[in-house]
């Protein structure tokens, strides 16, 4: 008798445990893919896991506070201040249709929670206790009939400006310029491959913030020069950097192509620099390649998403998510 009554206290809590749970689990819309960066609705997330909110129009700057901790945080800038130390962040916190949009990290470094991301799905799973909120996040579509291809004179003097700020800027905004990874192909002689995506303005940058580096300056028409030499390739070039511990595994070709709808786009041509040392060579990984494929302009929607599919030695598979509207 003691036995069935263990075993119906045993099966109410775990009944009881799924109800809690259920219930527990709260999704919030409005967050967002911007500059392949993941941002989310900062009020809706922070007052689901029991902190107050208040926002000062004034200073633009958002207080939050839960138990001993205490939040601010100002709109355009990258620091936060948590319980007076200052705390550093990859995006501004910035408004976008009235919802103040901090980056998902953020969340984690400010009130403890665990977070989690999916890019399959674009979700992104925040817990805490026995709280769960997933953020359904979008990539903002592209207005109008934008193509990075047609670069202004107003953005060629500008990304000379920003080339002007040195070569470590460069790197820094390179970074923008690293195509996400939609699957990750993890193979026991692989590394996950880094892809970057080239444009008219990121070639004006680098060009100017190569001469900064030799104390010189890239003249407004030189950089247009160097607009026309990417426009008469007529291809759109993607950079990817492979690495391995061996040679003969960097040795092995890549195929690659990129999928936007129902057709596949393969590369006019593709150049490699060739098998170097790393810096942490005799350590992993020893090895890395840096391959360049061109596409074909004619044949690509830049108002479309598009998929990038690495085929790796392997025979493994490795898709990243181009979307064309986030690329100046």
């Amino acid at each position: 008798m003691k036995k069935i009554v263990s075993y119906i206290l045993f099966a109410l809590i775990l009944i009881s445990t799924n109800t809690v749970s259920a219930q527990s689990v709260v999704t919030i819309t409005g967050g967002k893919m911007i500059d392949n960066r993941t941002l989310v609705p900062l009020r809706s997330i922070f007052e689901e896991l029991g902190a107050t909110v208040i926002w000062n129009q004034n200073t633009k700057t958002i207080s939050a506070t839960k138990d001993t901790t205490n939040i601010s945080l100002k709109l355009g800038t990258k620091t936060a201040v948590i319980n007076g130390q200052s705390v550093s962040i990859d995006v501004p916190a910035q408004i976008r249709n009235g919802t103040t949009l901090v980056p998902l990290r953020f969340i984690s470094e400010a009130l403890g929670a665990n977070v989690k991301w999916d890019n399959k799905t674009l979700t992104a799973t925040i817990e805490q206790n026995n709280k769960t909120i997933s953020v359904k996040v979008e990539i903002p579509k592209q207005e109008g009939n934008r193509n990075f291809l047609n670069i202004t004179d107003a953005e060629i003097k500008e990304a000379i400006q920003e080339g002007n700020k040195g070569i470590y800027h460069l790197h820094d905004i390179r970074k923008k310029y690293i195509v996400p990874v939609a699957s990750d192909g993890f193979g026991l002689k692989y590394y996950q491959p880094i892809v970057n995506i080239n444009t008219p303005y990121l070639t004006v940058l680098s060009v100017a913030a190569l001469k900064t580096n030799k104390n010189e300056t890239l003249s407004f028409s030189e950089a247009k020069k160097w607009v026309d030499i990417y426009k008469q390739s007529k291809s759109i070039d993607f950079t990817i950097e492979t690495y391995g511990n061996s040679i003969d595994v960097i040795f092995n070709p890549i195929n690659i192509v990129l999928k936007q709808g129902d057709n596949y786009i393969y590369p006019s041509s593709t150049t490699s620099l060739g098998v170097q040392r790393t810096t942490s060579w005799p350590n992993d990984p020893s090895y890395n390649e840096n391959h360049t494929s061109f596409f074909p302009t004619n044949k690509i929607d830049t108002n479309q998403n598009a998929t990038l599919i690495l085929k790796m030695p392997d025979n493994t598979l490795i898709t990243y998510n181009v979307v064309f509207s986030n690329y100046k």
